[in-house]
């Protein structure tokens, strides 16, 4: 729609003015109350809120629209205080979005994950014996930003994209397809068979990846943000090895609690319940740890916090570890003008601000199960950052 066209450009008030079109002319139009809802940021003035809320408890709406709205809803009630109602309305929200998951055969299935970082492990045990043909100098440099979700990687992107020569190119899907490829041969024909198709196809996914990177002018790298090449740093470094990798940390709380409040992909199957989401940090700080240790030359680690307390010494180890020279934009990356289409598009267009730090603590009773998902997969719930 036009409202999201100028929601993605950052042209918010012009946003927020076709929304509130859009409802004028058609007071239950459902997806302009949850675009007007992410426009505000949850500030919902109380005839909008009954309004979510009754098109949310009505069984007659779509089971989408009422994910949706749910997420709406409650995201509204937190900004008024309404604690208890604002978290049963993301409860009831994600129990709709796991039944037509479960229904589309989308599953959380820990069997598979967990025995992923032993797969990595193994596969590139040796990572020299993989090495493809040397990279061309004409090639753009990727510079990947990886993590869970809701841990920063947006703001780091739009850091790195106001730099003159740096182009943001958002969550690319290449590397990502190309990973599960690979882990579906090893848990499906063996390690050596997987670690022979890496040997033997190290370059073509290279060009597979390149070939896919959209057209970024005059700049000479590129940020692919995906938060899940966080398990792929074993591709990364066999496919561009001089490739910056930015890990981005947040309280494992505030990371939980921010994917249980939105309506996340079907390809997240573990991001409608606390316990699965508790589960899968587990399994992600394993295999990052893994990582961390073998290649700590090509990996930065920055703390989402650090960052909003301290920007200007933040910004300048982001700069220096990516090889890029000093520019003022990259201070202000707020007021970059650039597409963005992430949960974080709007934070992102304001000064960095702590205002959204530290949210999990008003919910430490309901968090429970989250927190105890955590303590059973070795992460400290009480860490400020934990991996």
């Amino acid at each position: 729609s036009l409202c999201r066209v100028h929601h993605m450009t950052g042209e918010l008030d012009a946003a927020e003015d076709c929304c509130r079109r859009a409802i004028a002319a058609r007071p239950g139009f459902a997806t302009a109350y949850v675009e007007l809802g992410t426009l505000r940021e949850g500030r919902l003035d109380d005839t909008e809120i009954q309004a979510v809320e009754k098109m949310f408890k009505d069984e007659s709406v779509h089971p989408e629209y009422r994910v949706m709205l749910g997420f709406t809803l409650g995201d509204a009630l937190d900004r008024k205080g309404d604690l208890e109602r604002a978290f049963n309305a993301w409860d009831e929200a994600n129990n709709i979005n796991r039944k037509i998951s479960q229904q589309e055969g989308f599953v959380y299935q820990r069997e598979i994950v967990e025995r992923e970082p032993e797969l990595l492990a193994r596969i590139f045990a040796n990572s020299a014996e993989l090495n493809p043909d040397p990279l061309s100098t004409d090639s753009p440099r990727p510079i990947f930003v990886v993590g869970m979700p809701r841990s920063g990687t947006t703001l780091i992107e739009s850091i790195l994209a106001s730099h003159s020569e740096v182009y943001g190119a958002g969550e690319l899907p290449t590397l990502y397809d190309i990973h599960e490829e690979l882990m579906a041969v090893a848990r499906n024909q063996g390690i050596e068979t997987a670690r022979a198709m890496a040997r033997q196809q190290a370059s073509n996914w290279r060009e597979r990846y390149l070939a896919a990177l959209p057209v970024i002018g005059d700049a000479t790298s590129i940020v692919d943000k995906q938060p899940l090449n966080y398990r792929s740093v074993g591709l990364i470094r066999l496919l561009f090895p001089d490739s910056p990798i930015i890990y981005t940390q947040r309280p494992p709380l505030d990371i939980g609690l921010s994917v249980y409040r939105h309506k996340f992909s079907k390809s997240w199957p573990c991001a409608h319940s606390l316990r699965d989401i508790g589960h899968y940090y587990g399994v992600h700080a394993r295999i990052f740890d893994m990582w961390r240790k073998r290649h700590p030359e090509t990996v930065l680690m920055v703390d989402h916090g650090d960052l909003i307390r301290d920007p200007q010494a933040g910004i300048e180890r982001l700069l220096s570890f990516a090889g890029l020279p000093s520019e003022a934009a990259c201070y202000r990356p707020h007021q970059t003008k650039r597409p963005i289409a992430t949960f974080s598009s709007v934070q992102v267009r304001q000064p960095m601000s702590a205002a959204f730090t530290g949210r999990a603590q008003r919910y430490a009773e309901q968090l429970a199960p989250l927190r105890d998902a955590l303590n059973k997969a070795g992460i400290d719930a009480s860490d400020a950052c934990a991996t």
